[in-house]
């Protein structure tokens, strides 16, 4: 994990529960499959990722936020020292360029790089439809990046299939047939193109390759790459077109419909 300002600001913030920082982070991180707002990664594939060549790196990124308790300016100094009025939040991730951290993937940004590496395989989409919030509860997906050369440009085509149930719409449908569940699943769809569009422009600003374009050109192209695409590649990645097609399924439903004023059908 990386932390967003002084470390030693984040592993003195103190919590309710009173439990040690670290053990808190521990437990935090253990819950990311349900919590998808960052992008972790292990000690050992973010070191691979630092040493390959054309690649970025990224991982959680924790920082805190003020509490309940009263300012640090409010309180004596013997006070401050042993209890921050601060708690701990992980909800961006960290990107990096080779050995530099560059910039931060927020929450969106941070689940559209989930969901083109393929690891987003659990969590809540929220998304609207018809003036109504629905969330989504993602129990499966894939994904598939795809190099491409189109009238002589090379474009990359990422593929991503999610399957999930609706879980919760607010206010509530009254009616849902096939037809409208259609509508659903597309503006689904829609909302999760925007993540990963998100993702992709971010990445591109900063440069740093963390969705691995790179690595599935190299695996297409090996000659190509080695002759030329290889060198050029920071150029290339930072002004690349980027086609991206999302087939969300809903499978099954939740607490969608509203019965207790049939007058308000819709």
């Amino acid at each position: 994990m990386i932390a967003r300002g002084e470390l030693n600001d984040v592993m003195q913030s103190s919590e309710f529960g009173q439990q040690a920082p670290a053990q808190m982070l521990s437990d935090i991180l253990s819950l990311h499959p349900r919590n998808t707002k960052y992008a972790p990664s292990t000690l050992a594939d973010f070191l691979q990722a630092l040493n390959t060549p054309n690649a970025g790196a990224y991982a959680a990124g924790v920082t805190y936020f003020k509490g309940v308790m009263k300012d640090q300016e409010e309180m004596s100094q013997a006070t401050a020292e042993a209890r921050r009025p601060y708690e701990l939040r992980v909800s961006e991730t960290a990107i990096f360029k080779e050995d530099k951290l560059v910039g931060w993937f927020n929450p969106m940004e941070g689940k559209g790089l989930l969901w083109i590496r393929g690891e987003l395989k659990q969590g809540i989409i929220v998304f609207p439809f018809e003036g109504k919030t629905l969330s989504y509860e993602v129990f499966g997906s894939s994904a598939k990046v795809k190099p491409l050369v189109k009238d002589g440009r090379l474009v990359m085509s990422i593929e991503i299939k999610a399957r999930g149930n609706l879980g919760e719409a607010s206010p509530g449908i009254y009616a849902l047939d096939e037809q409208r569940l259609k509508e659903m699943e597309k503006s689904l769809g829609q909302a999760i193109t925007e993540q990963i569009n998100a993702a992709v422009n971010k990445a591109q600003e900063l440069n740093s390759d963390v969705l691995g374009f790179g690595g599935a050109v190299h695996r297409k192209f090996p000659q190509q790459w080695n002759k030329e695409l290889g060198a050029q590649w920071n150029d290339i990645f930072s002004n690349l077109e980027v086609e991206v097609l999302v087939q969300a399924e809903i499978k099954g439903l939740g607490l969608i419909t509203t019965s207790v004023n049939p007058r308000s059908k819709q």
